[in-house]
């Protein structure tokens, strides 16, 4: 593990949030305070960026920022987030591309593809608990709140598969990751539209299942 692309990530994900959700309620009493915390997020990422010293990784981070300005700038008249279907598909790839291409140095395809179906899993219970206040078409709004469940479960199961795939033997990585889509995919079973408390907590601890239990099973 590369210690400093992990903190490459950890920032990158900061300032990124920061203009998905700020960028366009800056206002004369907000835009100090939110241009010094952006401003300082860069300068850290930058300074870690000049330190990786890899064209091929700034390359990489600003693939990924054009997907964070094409996601929710208010100054744009589409979004990726106000295309029907759409928006559950960018985070699951924004996501996996980071990991895989800027967080990490030796991961390959396969890992990409086991991490892409493993996000897009968990993500898709946020879009059940918000099918009733969603303005565009979502994946439960078209076939349903169970087929979405059982859509999920699918996405884990996938991943389970693949992640095998990539490491080619049974080993402590391929069981935590196996671990981690079976309790996610029992926390995801039971969610149901409007479940606030339940998405944000126990869905939202699904992300960090992997990390948890190759901690707790090596």
């Amino acid at each position: 593990m590369d210690i400093k692309r992990v903190f490459i990530v950890i920032f990158s994900t900061f300032a990124g949030y920061n203009y998905i959700h700020y960028h366009a309620s800056w206002n004369r009493s907000f835009l100090l305070r939110g241009l010094i915390s952006v401003s300082l997020l860069f300068f850290i990422l930058f300074y870690l960026l000049f330190k990786e010293n890899s064209w091929h990784l700034f390359l990489h981070l600003a693939f990924i920022s054009w997907f964070v300005f094409m996601y929710n700038s208010s100054f744009l008249r589409l979004k990726f987030r106000n295309i029907s279907l759409v928006k559950i598909f960018v985070i699951a790839f924004t996501w996996s591309y980071s990991i895989v291409w800027i967080g990490s140095t030796g991961a390959s395809w396969k890992e990409f593809v086991s991490i892409y179906f493993f996000i897009l899993a968990i993500t898709l219970p946020f879009d059940i608990c918000d099918m009733n206040r969603d303005t565009v078409i979502t994946i439960p709004k078209m076939i349903g709140q169970k087929n979405t469940i059982a859509l999920s479960i699918l996405c884990l199961v996938i991943s389970a598969l693949s992640f095998y795939w990539a490491q080619g033997f049974p080993n402590v990585y391929v069981w935590s990751w196996s671990l981690a889509c079976l309790v996610s995919a029992g926390l995801i079973f039971f969610v149901r539209s409007g479940q606030f408390f339940y998405t944000r907590f126990w869905i939202e601890a699904c992300s960090s299942f992997p990390v948890l239990f190759y901690l707790l099973t090596k």
